[in-house]
């Protein structure tokens, strides 16, 4: 604590304090003096007038201060007065201070003890003890001299032997390199060599690599005609020697139908020939058509013209009536694909326009080709 906050104490005998009618009646003016300040204007202090902080005694919290020496400390302070307790000491700069003396006197004392021993070496030293060393140190350096030149003569020896090993080198150096040459020379015509060796091998390779691809899709072809071979094709036939019909609605030709096994996917192709003629000589068409039937479903073309007329002019370039050239011989082929695996039924349907369309020696081959 200050000397500006011990100002409102004194201390009596004990340790404590003694309350007496001056410290009561200046305690009496202050407080007048000071409640009249809270009704007059203080004077404003200059920014640079110094600030002490055991003045600063109010704050924020308790504890705390604001930075400010306002009527708040003096408030403060005049509730505080004629209050005691034990006097405050700031013992840590006090401890701080006393070790770092004692640190220093332990040094004072570890330097004065060296310096001492210091001393006492220095005073056994004399000239006498000097002088032996001395003329031992010149003897060495003598007997060093005499090394040095003793050395200097034999590392000219060394040296110009040395110097002879070094020309030798240098000899067997460029025969080295020499060699070098010749050896980077054989081995650039061997890498070049080799090049070619690896350029003929990665030829080699794709060739084999082709003849692997080709060898593998023959064994796969060989493969196929083994199995096409273990299955040979099915075909049969059927023939009629006389059919006729006198209606333009489709009717089977008889004795023209005939059955047909398959073990796999294929496709029927449909082989069809007749001897036909068509009966009718008028004035209106007389057309044949005939239609091949796989299970009851037509099959490809849905349908052909087989029996063809001519017309002949009469007077005034009427035509007179139409004919065939006569009996002749047809024939036409079908086909159905995606036929499944089983028994499987063919025919052939035939229709007239008008007259009688005769059928002679008809004939009906199926074959089955697998897909």
């Amino acid at each position: 604590m200050s000397q500006k906050q011990l100002a409102f104490y004194s201390e009596g005998e004990g340790g404590g304090i003694i309350v007496t009618k001056k410290n009561l009646l200046i305690a009496v003016l202050t407080t007048l003096c000071l409640s009249s300040v809270l009704f007059t204007t203080l004077p404003i202090r200059s920014a640079t007038e110094p600030w002490d902080q055991w003045a600063d005694v109010s704050g924020p919290t308790v504890g705390e201060q604001d930075g400010t020496v306002n009527l708040r400390d003096i408030q403060y302070l005049i509730f505080k007065f004629n209050t005691h307790g034990p006097p405050y000491v700031d013992r840590t700069l006090i401890n701080a201070t006393q070790s770092q003396i004692d640190s220093l006197n332990l040094r004072i004392d570890e330097l004065n003890s060296s310096l001492d021993d210091l001393r006492f070496e220095v005073e056994g030293l004399n000239v006498t003890n000097l002088m032996p060393l001395i003329d031992s140190l010149n003897a060495s350096l003598i007997g060093l001299r005499s090394d040095v030149t003793n050395m200097n003569f034999t590392v000219m020896s060394e040296i110009s032997m040395l110097n002879a090993s070094v020309t030798a080198l240098s000899s067997r150096i460029n025969s080295l390199e020499t060699q070098m040459n010749t050896m980077n020379a054989t081995i650039a015509g061997m890498n070049t060599i080799v090049t070619q060796l690896q350029n003929s091998n990665a030829d080699l390779n794709n060739r084999a690599s082709a003849l692997e691809s080709n060898y593998s899709n023959l064994l796969g072809r060989i493969v196929t005609l083994e199995e096409k071979t273990a299955h040979p094709l099915s075909f049969n036939q059927t023939r009629s020697t006389y059919a006729a019909t006198t209606t333009s609605v489709w009717t089977d030709v008889v004795n023209l139908a005939t059955s047909i096994t398959i073990e796999e996917n294929s496709t029927l192709i449909i082989m069809f020939s007749v001897e036909a003629y068509n009966t009718l000589d008028s004035w209106t068409s007389e057309n044949t058509y005939v239609r091949a039937l796989v299970d009851g479903n037509v099959v490809v073309p849905s349908e052909i013209l087989l029996t063809p007329h001519i017309g002949e002019t009469g007077w005034f370039g009427l035509s007179s009536h139409h004919h065939l050239l006569g009996p002749g011989a047809y024939s036409y082929n079908s086909y159905a694909t995606v036929i499944s695996p089983g028994n499987h039924i063919v025919k052939m349907q035939f229709r007239v326009d008008g007259g009688t369309t005769e059928f002679w020696d008809s004939t009906l081959v199926v074959i089955a080709l697998p897909t």
